[in-house]
């Protein structure tokens, strides 16, 4: 069982904690009763299989482009956006970056479902002078920045937390990264940062779907073993099942009540519809 080593405010070193002994500080740190959320699996049900038929028409109008890693993508996305909904807190202003930018057209059904975007918005979806294209774009509504190129969404996340944290904003910036972007050096350097100043409004969700552009992502560069990696760089970590958004969204509650660390939810999913 692999050691973490932590630090605390201000580059004073704190203790070292193994998986075992960050599980039972964050049983201390949560109220066994706010750790899991009401959930109605039914109605979870009942809204992904719209989600999944808003995707489907999305993915017509450009020939399925990117069709996997957005199937992959929309439990994870639909997650983020259900739990504010339902901790009461305002979809609109939800900071999400997708890193995974080819990944948009699951963005843009999660974006149309929750009533951010409407049908006039994809009467010249995916056309020149569009705010909906291929992949995500600065005037798209709640799209912060123009993502396509991974690797980097993990560093801009990490402006935006640290500026949160400059004007006492309480709120998380999300970020979605596929695994084949793991592959990338700055991805590396982003989560060292932000375990460095202690960004604990950051909440990383990675798409585990095991394929990347050349083929699997083990084949191409190993990823393995993912969680110890990621708390060897001073994160806390959970991971869950892609096809249980339950699973997810208790994962991003318990997450989010937690202080003093960066955060990530490895989700493992595989393409279905």
């Amino acid at each position: 069982m692999g050691l973490i080593q932590r630090y605390g405010v201000n580059g004073r070193r704190g203790v070292k904690l193994s998986r075992l002994g960050i599980k039972m500080l964050n049983i201390l740190y949560l109220d066994d009763g706010e750790k899991h959320l009401d959930i109605d699996t039914d109605t979870i049900r009942k809204e992904l299989e719209e989600l999944e038929n808003i995707l489907k028409d999305i993915l017509a109008r450009i020939n399925g482009f990117h069709a996997y890693s957005s199937i992959t993508s929309l439990s994870i996305l639909y997650s983020i956006f259900k739990h504010r909904q339902m901790r009461g807190l305002r979809l609109d202003e939800t900071k999400i970056i997708l890193s995974k930018g080819h990944a948009a057209p699951a963005l843009y059904a999660v974006f149309k479902f929750f009533g951010i975007l409407d049908d006039d918005d994809f009467i010249d979806a995916f056309t020149p002078g569009s705010h909906i294209q291929s992949h995500p774009v600065k005037g798209c509504p709640m799209v912060l920045v123009s993502t396509g190129s991974l690797g980097q969404g993990l560093s801009i996340a990490n402006g935006i937390a640290i500026s949160h944290k400059m004007r006492g904003d309480p709120d998380d910036v999300y970020v979605v990264m596929g695994d084949g972007e793991l592959d990338e050096g700055q991805v590396w350097e982003a989560l060292s940062t932000a375990s460095t100043h202690n960004l604990d409004n950051i909440i990383l969700l990675i798409d585990r779907n095991g394929h990347q552009l050349t083929g699997p992502t083990e084949e191409i560069k190993i990823k393995e073993p993912l969680i110890e990696k990621l708390e060897s760089f001073g994160w806390m970590v959970e991971r869950v099942s892609g096809e249980n958004p339950e699973d997810i969204i208790n994962a991003l509650n318990s997450l989010g009540e937690l202080s003093g660390w960066p955060k990530a939810v490895i989700v493992d999913t595989h393409a279905h519809m």
